[in-house]
């Protein structure tokens, strides 16, 4: 499939749901915070996404970064495993 097929089946998509104005870039947040919130790397996501710098990651990721690190503490920590 195009990207302009990909583009167009995503728009019908949306009207169909009642959402305006629906295009793949709308998912690139959701997409990198899953990326990153299921333990993907960083410095993957850029290469995936074909960013230039880590600027683009927090563009992308800051508004979820809090709630990641949460989870990942809670994930992680010594004291909440014990």
């Amino acid at each position: 499939m195009t990207d302009s097929g990909v583009r167009d089946m995503v728009g019908r998509r949306g009207e169909q749901a009642g959402i305006q104005n629906v295009h793949p870039h709308r998912f690139r947040r959701s997409f990198a915070d899953s990326w990153l919130a299921a333990g993907g790397s960083t410095d993957d996501l850029i290469a995936h996404h074909g960013w230039k710098t880590y600027d683009m990651v927090r563009e992308y990721t800051e508004q979820r970064g809090i709630a990641r690190a949460h989870n990942a503490h809670a994930r992680l920590s010594p004291g909440d495993r014990i």
